[in-house]
Parts: C-alpha cells; sequence; structure tokens
C-alpha cells in the first residue's frame, strides 16, 4: 500500500501487537454497554510502525513507534456532535496486519517500552488514571481499592505506587496476590482474597480503621456495587469501569441510595 491510497491527512500504521481484553471479548459476545459494529474488526489496542504517510501529515514520520487512542473522537474536549468512535465498537478495530489512522489520533510510544508493554497503555493505562483522578492537583494522603487483578486495576495500582496512594486490592488467588505485592516493599500493597472474606467490604473498613477508602475502582457491575460504596469514605469516589459481574441496572436503587448518604461520586 501506498500513502496516496488514502485521505492527505491520514496514515498507515502496520500493526505488530494487540494485547486481549475484556472489553472486546465483551464486544465479541454482545455484552458491552455501546453501539457495535456489524461484522466489524474486534479489538481495540494496539501498538505499530507508521509505515506510509499521507501528504498533509506533519505530526509523525515514517518509522515511528505509535499507538492509537481508544475514542477517535474524544481528541480536544467534549462536543456535542462528536459522539464516541471506539476502536472494536462503534468502529472497526485493530485486529489487523495494516490499519489507517488520522495522525491526530496517534500518540509516539516512549523508546523503553516494548511494543506488547506500548500496546497496553492506551486504553487500560489511561482508564486506570482516569479513574484515579490523576490530572488533579491533590498532594493529600488517598486510598485506593482495586478489584481484581486485571490490566486496569494492575495499572492502577502501580500509579498508586508512583503516587504515593495507598492501594488495597483483591483477588480470588493468593498466588496473584502474592505476585502483586512483589511490585513494592513489604507492607505496602494491602490484599484481600475474597473467596477467604466473602464480605470483604468489612475488611477494607478494618484495613483502613474505619475510614474506608477515597476511591474504588470497580471493575465488576452490579454484583459487587453494594460492597464497594459499602468500603468507600464520605465523600469518596465509586469509579466504574467495568461489568465483569453483570449490568443489571435494575439491581443499583439500593446502592445509589449509600452512595447518597455519604455524599459520594459516582464516575
Amino acid at each position: 500500500m501506498s500513502a496516496s491510497e488514502h485521505d492527505s491527512a491520514k496514515l498507515l500504521q502496520g500493526v505488530l501487537t494487540c494485547p486481549r481484553r475484556e472489553q472486546d471479548v465483551g464486544m465479541l459476545h454482545g455484552q458491552y454497554p455501546v453501539s457495535v459494529k456489524d461484522q466489524g474488526i474486534p479489538a481495540s489496542d494496539c501498538a505499530g510502525e507508521v509505515i506510509a504517510l499521507g501528504s498533509a501529515v506533519s505530526k509523525v514520520s515514517l518509522g515511528d513507534r505509535v499507538s492509537p487512542i481508544f475514542d477517535l473522537r474524544y481528541i480536544d474536549g467534549i462536543d456535542a456532535e462528536n459522539k464516541v468512535a471506539q476502536l472494536g465498537g462503534n468502529v472497526d478495530g485493530v485486529l489487523r496486519q495494516y490499519a489507517v489512522f488520522d495522525e491526530n489520533v496517534l500518540i509516539r510510544i516512549p523508546q523503553h517500552l516494548s511494543w506488547a508493554e506500548a500496546s497496553c497503555i492506551t486504553c487500560a493505562g489511561t482508564t486506570a488514571w482516569n479513574a484515579l483522578n490523576m490530572n488533579q492537583n491533590d498532594d493529600s494522603k488517598r486510598s485506593a481499592l482495586m478489584l481484581g487483578t486485571g490490566g486496569v486495576s494492575l495499572f492502577a495500582l502501580l500509579i498508586c505506587l508512583g503516587a504515593g496512594i495507598r492501594p488495597i486490592i483483591t483477588s480470588s488467588s493468593d498466588k496473584k496476590l502474592q505476585d502483586v505485592t512483589a511490585f513494592a516493599s513489604d507492607g505496602i500493597v494491602d490484599t484481600i482474597n475474597y473467596r477467604e472474606y466473602p464480605n470483604w467490604e468489612e475488611k477494607v473498613i478494618q484495613l483502613t480503621h474505619g475510614k474506608g477508602v477515597d476511591t474504588v475502582l470497580e471493575t465488576v457491575g452490579d454484583k459487587s456495587m453494594q460492597k464497594s460504596i459499602t468500603s468507600m469514605s464520605t465523600r469518596g469516589q465509586i469509579s466504574w469501569i467495568g461489568f465483569l459481574g453483570g449490568l443489571q441496572l435494575d439491581n443499583f436503587a439500593k446502592p445509589l441510595g449509600e452512595l447518597f448518604l455519604k455524599v459520594g461520586t459516582l464516575k
């Protein structure tokens, strides 16, 4: 392919790595709460090399290592005219050898990252960053609860460790919990095996001396929302970013009542 075959402001990227994400699986099985392109190309995250340029492209060069952002229309703020365009959802995804992108939706990959590492950042990494409100200047000591050891939770854990946020993370596997504690010195990461502690929200309250955590990264959905809100501190935040346990909106009346009483935020 040559750049002349495409719009002058676009470029051709050779896709080298695509991570498997639960979101992509949900889209394929019709379990994702946004529209999905019928017979479209799946997968939302990738990293690759620029191999051809349109004549008007000026922000990237041939050979650049790049990744596309997840929502192709969310570039410089919210615009009522521009609805979401999510890779692998309502627009074609990246599970292919070549893809054509507008230069404005690509970010350069730092040289110290491998292709595989870089391919995981644009959705899972930025989701974790936003869930923890890292764009806000906050010098106060905070705590965060991550449900499970999936991609977003692990990114959030690393961000917490780098930013001085106290992390608590859950899993049903002692082996996984042992692995995540290796990211930091002993005692820095608190862990909860939710099979051992079915009422894990009580353990969170205990670990935080009755306060609860400032932020909960809720990746499960309606089956754990009540416990997550109980785990949250007064004026805390639930960052709802997943639905591994279901998405039955009728089940949210009671949890939202407690959220209201705690003057909490659902993001």
